[in-house]
């Protein structure tokens, strides 16, 4: 059973506006990974900011890095209940899309500002 999604980010403030703004989250809680736990877990020596978001029955552990590294095919797939209003909110926040055709449907992708991949169903 899934207890949470962890993602790293580069920027707080881009985290909070794309997670509580965009998809609608509740930012439960924040803590820092230490250095320790970093290295004996991650392979990185850093104390690591993390924010917790939550809603809908799934929960994201966001670490603030500063950094990012894309990964190609690593994505989430959100199910929501109105994908035009999110696809409304993306577009007014400067969040781009990708909308590909597929068997008569459109498939629609979304990063957040660190280049967190989302595929977005209704």
């Amino acid at each position: 059973m899934l207890n949470h999604i962890a993602l790293e980010v580069s920027k707080k403030r881009q985290a909070e506006v794309f997670y509580s703004s965009i998809l609608g989250l509740r930012k439960e809680r924040e803590f820092v990974v230490s250095r320790e736990i970093g290295e004996r877990v991650f392979g990185i020596a850093d104390d690591v900011p993390v924010i917790v978001f939550s809603g809908g029955g799934v929960t994201f552990e966001i670490f603030v890095t500063g950094r990012r590294k894309i990964v190609p095919y690593s994505h989430v797939c959100l199910n929501v209940t109105n994908r035009a209003e999110l696809i409304k909110t993306c577009e007014a926040s400067g969040i781009s899309l990708t909308r590909l055709p597929k068997e008569g449907k459109e498939l629609i992708f979304i990063r957040d500002f660190s280049g967190n991949l989302f595929e977005v169903k209704e």
